[in-house]
């Protein structure tokens, strides 16, 4: 039975969904493609079918995800305005974030991986991350553009290394402290604006 543009769309986008829980727990070196496959209801021949190779289907992977996360925080500025960066900073700083990895935060568990692709497919990634921070900068009230966009910046890597020391934390109450300090510090510095 032959798939309709409908179906094969639909087929792509549910395998580049399944590849980032894997992607994000074991990097682009360690994810199994024939697992992944599975997951996604097909052999792992369906690969070559819709991509061109095992680094261009991870390298979509994280851009249908940057995509996906634009879209979302699009839709949460038009409703919640500037309240989404606070949305944001509570959400993200949630204890859980430290353990779950499979669900957690794309450019932590993926950010050595993400500067080993080709410079064209970083020059992508730096294109979706851009975007997706004007659009979180566009929440907030005050600023010009330019430093709107900085300070939505600052929040991002102010997030993305907290997480990241969080996680290589062997007592849970230092990577707890680090969490609320962090919490506090951005949340008032969101209040200031």
């Amino acid at each position: 039975m032959r798939l309709t543009k409908e179906d094969k769309t639909a087929l792509k986008t549910r395998m580049l969904r399944e590849a980032l829980p894997a992607l994000k727990t074991m990097g682009s070196h360690g994810a199994p493609v024939d697992k992944i496959m599975r997951r996604a209801g097909v052999t792992s021949g369906a690969l070559y079918s819709h991509f061109k190779s095992k680094d261009d289907f991870f390298a979509k992977s994280i851009l249908h995800e940057l995509d996906a996360m634009a879209e979302k925080y699009t839709g949460r500025v038009a409703k919640h305005g500037a309240k989404t960066l606070e949305m944001l900073v509570e959400n993200y700083l949630d204890e859980r974030h430290i353990d779950g990895v499979e669900q957690g935060c794309l450019f932590v568990s993926l950010g050595a991986d993400m500067h080993r692709f080709k410079p064209a497919v970083r020059a992508q990634f730096e294109e979706k991350i851009t975007a997706l921070f004007r659009v979180l900068a566009d929440a907030l009230p005050k600023g010009t553009p330019a430093a709107r966009y900085d300070k939505v910046s600052f929040i991002f890597a102010s997030l993305a290394g907290t997480l990241l020391f969080a996680r290589n934390m062997k007592n849970r109450d230092t990577a707890r402290d680090l969490f609320t300090t962090t919490r506090h510090q951005l949340l008032h510095f969101l209040k200031k604006e």
